[in-house]
């Protein structure tokens, strides 16, 4: 699916954005992989915590490139 279909279907609106939202997007992505290696967690948090990181580093890089996903569910 390209990026182009995904603006045409409404899933992505154009949103300018401050760099420094774009720096805490990124250090939240960390955080939280950091947070999921640590050993003997439980393996359910560890997936959640990872999925939090991969949607901020996500977020992060839409907001790079001027857009935003056009619901909350992402």
């Amino acid at each position: 699916m390209s990026f182009e279909l995904w603006c045409n279907n409404g899933w992505l609106r154009e949103q300018s954005i401050q760099p420094d939202v774009i720096s805490r997007l990124m250090k939240s992505a960390w955080k939280n992989q950091n947070s999921a290696q640590i050993p003997g967690q439980d393996i359910e948090w560890q997936f959640k915590i990872t999925y939090n990181a991969i949607l901020s580093a996500a977020t992060a890089a839409l907001a790079a490139e001027g857009y935003r996903a056009a619901r909350d569910s992402h």
